[in-house]
């Protein structure tokens, strides 16, 4: 393996990706949620903010210690923008794309809802009211 001499994206992110993997497996090992906010770098130094939560709920079957942490964020948060705890994990589709619900960002009152693209590990904001009014709608049936 080439050591780093410099920091650049490409570095950054694989980078990021292992230092994920780790946080991780500690995550696991102590029933606890670690994870590592937006990198700032320059040639010679990255700087970031590491989170570390505790699980307050029980964890389902299958899902990984973060999923419980977001999970238990979104319930805690999700009456305050209209919104139910069994919409989380649910999926809506904006602009022709498919989102998994995700997360909540409750400083962020236009798009506060996290989408992750199905099939794909990317996150975005998503407007209220366009998930508010298709998860409405799907469990007023």
């Amino acid at each position: 393996m080439t050591k780093i001499t410099q920091f650049n994206s490409k570095n950054i992110d694989r980078i990021r990706e292992d230092v994920e993997q780790k946080l991780a497996e500690v995550s696991e090992k102590y029933g606890i949620v670690l994870t590592i906010g937006g990198m700032r770098y320059s040639a010679s130094e990255i700087t970031t903010r590491m989170t570390v939560k505790t699980i307050t709920t029980g964890i389902k079957e299958g899902e990984s210690m973060k999923e419980a942490s977001d999970r238990a964020e979104f319930t805690r948060y999700a009456a305050s923008f209209g919104l139910k705890a069994e919409y989380f994990g649910q999926v809506v589709t904006i602009d022709g794309k498919r989102f998994r619900i995700v997360g909540l960002k409750p400083k962020s009152r236009k798009y506060p809802v996290l989408g992750q693209v199905v099939g794909e590990d990317k996150v975005f904001k998503l407007a209220l009211d366009s998930v508010r009014t298709q998860l409405e709608s799907r469990f007023a049936a």
